[in-house]
């Protein structure tokens, strides 16, 4: 989610994907508990083109709402629609209606993969991921679907062979930086991103015991 010249590497790259395989069948339902105790089912399946709209309004939704901009930058309509089409796009279903999203860059040469900002090597490039656009609706916060998104992104990268994840946090969403910092990311940068906003950079090495007691994917049920 680069946006502004000022902020993108010079070299235009073309796309290459990393040498795993992405899971294009993802569709389970899960039980979450709120933080009151109350427990909800969900859905969460992969997300594809013909969800652009309903995923422009949903963050359309949360971004009004947000007071402080600076901590909210908007994925445009083209980064939504190139994503849905390349990368690794999940979302969460009350009855059908969308409550959540997320998604992440894939092992890419692009410029919004955010190791392009750390002169790595192609191949480090094509061994990294980047969790970008993540957001809930506010009528579904407190589930911890933020955290089951780390979850989810962790497995899928270490399915498609990634070393390691980057994602970029305002540090005034002290939520936001306490989710990643729990998971194990850590500041690698701090830089003005998504048109002069100030945004930590943070990375994490991957490892299988990333997703401890069973996965996403499998049989467990996530509180």
């Amino acid at each position: 989610m680069i946006s502004g010249t000022e902020d993108q590497p010079e070299e235009v790259f073309r796309h290459a994907p990393g040498g795993g395989e992405m899971n294009t069948d993802i569709r389970k339902s899960i039980i979450l508990k709120n933080s009151r105790g109350s427990e909800a089912a969900f859905e969460i399946r992969r997300c594809s083109e013909k969800d652009c709209g309903e995923i422009m309004l949903l963050q359309d939704e949360v971004a009004s709402l947000i007071a402080d901009k600076e901590m909210f930058a908007i994925t445009t309509e083209d980064e939504i629609t190139e994503s849905l089409a390349l990368d690794f796009c999940a979302g969460v279903y009350d009855d059908d209606r969308l409550v959540a999203f997320t998604l992440m860059i894939i092992p890419r040469i692009t410029p919004r993969n955010l190791a392009v900002h750390f002169n790595v090597s192609r191949e480090e490039l094509l061994k990294s991921v980047t969790f970008d656009a993540s957001f809930v609706h506010p009528g579904s916060r407190g589930y911890g679907m933020q955290n089951l998104f780390l979850d989810l992104r962790c497995e899928e990268a270490l399915r498609l062979g990634a070393g390691a994840a980057y994602a970029t946090v305002s540090p005034k969403n002290t939520a936001s930086l306490r989710n990643l910092t729990s998971s194990g990311f850590k500041c690698a940068a701090s830089k003005v991103l998504y048109g002069g906003k100030q945004r930590y950079i943070m990375r994490k090495e991957l490892i299988k015991e990333d997703i401890p007691g069973g996965t996403v994917y499998g049989s467990r049920n996530l509180s």
